[in-house]
């Protein structure tokens, strides 16, 4: 368990692929109360909402639009709080590394980790932080999370978050487009 500010306990957990809890190592720098998938894309935050009918329009009849379909001056109002991720295979796993972060985003971690690989990153906690990408490839739709998580010694913050898959070939997720909302 984790202290929480004004005291309350937060359990170190974390949510499987299948929507169940497991539980997590004690963590130094990134600390979680529960995160939870969503499949059933049941939004709170209009923003996410708004990005997810975007990305149905773009994909029309196919799967999957692909990256080249997204059009950033579109998007404007999403910009500094999108995070784009590689789906890197060729190895004895598939392993994600960070395109693009957003600045909103790099102002709340504190830190910009543009181009550097997940496993990296969150040593023993990457398991952990790939639970939604891992399911948005393996399924090839988008992924609704939600939960409270700290990053860094940061306050606590609220999180939702939507997880897009974009594809080359309209089959194969090569690229997670996610955003997130902090309240």
């Amino acid at each position: 368990m984790s202290a929480r500010p004004g005291g309350s306990r937060a359990p170190d957990r974390a949510c499987n692929q299948s929507g169940t809890w497991a539980s997590l190592a004690a963590m130094s720098k990134f600390h979680v109360e529960t995160l939870r998938i969503d499949p059933t894309l049941k939004f709170e935050a209009q923003a996410l909402r708004h990005l997810w009918q975007y990305w149905n329009r773009k994909r029309g009849e196919r799967a999957m639009p692909g990256r080249p379909d997204i059009e950033p001056l579109e998007l404007k109002p999403h910009l500094g709080r999108l995070v784009l991720a590689d789906v890197v295979r060729g190895g004895p796993e598939t392993r994600f590394r960070y395109r693009l972060i957003g600045t909103a985003v790099t102002d709340l971690v504190g830190r910009d980790a543009t181009g550097k690989f997940l496993d990296d990153l969150y040593g023993v906690n990457y398991e952990f932080m790939i639970v939604a990408y891992r399911w948005v490839v393996a399924n090839r739709r988008p992924l609704r999370v939600t939960g409270d998580l700290r990053h860094a010694q940061r306050e606590w913050v609220h999180i939702e978050s939507l997880d897009l898959p974009l594809s080359r070939d309209g089959e194969t997720v090569d690229m997670i487009l996610t955003r997130s909302v902090y309240s």
